[in-house]
């Protein structure tokens, strides 16, 4: 696996672009990155210590980040130190 992407998506909209976007880097660049909801029941440290590239995929929400992925963020903050970061914000 070279990356991971974490969403959030109420709609649905952000779960197509993030699984939209991990068949972009697999077709494109021959990248695997796994898709997880936030809401998903996984071991997220495992999965970002495994890794090298951390995605996150959210809406934005009244013009910033709704807070169920803030408080995601803010509680894996540890696991993301020299991590490198992709974010996708769906407006």
């Amino acid at each position: 696996m070279n990356g991971v992407i974490f969403y959030f998506s109420g709609t649905g909209n952000t779960h197509f672009i993030a699984d939209k976007f991990a068949a972009t880097m697999r077709d494109r660049y021959g990248q695997d990155y796994d898709v997880h909801s936030i809401e998903e029941h996984t071991d997220f440290r495992q999965l970002m210590q495994v890794t090298e590239v951390i995605g996150f995929c959210y809406p934005i929400y009244g013009s910033s980040v709704p807070n169920i992925m803030r408080q995601f963020a803010l509680r894996y903050n540890d696991c993301l130190a020299g991590k490198r970061p992709v974010l996708l914000c769906m407006q």
